[in-house]
């Protein structure tokens, strides 16, 4: 008789698929052409490190916001003009993705970059965390989505209608178009 049946947690690790080169059509070519090349990745990878702008938007949620390359490793959207860790062409129409948890409620100190007020216009309970929806001058009052601590939330004794400094980081910008 079989034994008891125990049930175990399986990594199963996404296969993504890459080809280059210019005017590429869907098809693998053995002997020429683009290359194309297998690498297996895992979920955290895929999340963190999103190749496109589809793999960004399909995985988690994130903040798309249109934007500018400024030049000078910045980047224009909303109403301000952000630090982002891309140095491309300026004047280039680009979309800026931006997980929840990437954008920072504490800790901030004076002379951090890409620092604004916000203001909270919905929170969505999620347990010990809440999805907080805000809007700001700097943005253009375009929402943006930010993932706070409900003890952080009780603790400053923000509700909705609140303002509250936020701040952007830089390195978990990413940046298509």
């Amino acid at each position: 008789a079989p034994g008891q049946y125990v049930a175990r947690p399986v990594y199963a690790p996404a296969l993504v698929a890459w080809i280059g080169g210019p005017n590429v059509s869907i098809g693998i070519n053995i002997g020429g052409g683009p290359s194309v090349g297998w690498v297996p990745l895992s979920p955290r990878e895929v999340y963190r490190h999103p190749a496109t702008a589809f793999v960004a938007d399909f995985v988690g949620r994130i903040n798309a916001l249109p934007g500018t390359l400024s030049g000078g490793r910045r980047v224009h959207f909303g109403g301000g003009s952000f630090d982002c860790p891309h140095d491309g062409e300026a004047g280039r129409q680009v979309t800026i993705y931006l997980r929840p948890e990437d954008v920072m409620a504490q800790p901030i100190s004076p002379g951090d970059v890409n620092v604004f007020d916000a203001r909270i216009d919905k929170i969505e309970f999620l347990g010990s965390y809440c999805l907080v929806e805000v809007s700001a001058e700097a943005l253009s009052h375009q929402p943006l989505s930010v993932t706070l601590s409900l003890n952080f939330l009780t603790e400053r004794q923000l509700e909705v209608g609140a303002t509250l400094p936020l701040r952007l980081l830089p390195e978990r910008m990413h940046i298509f178009g």
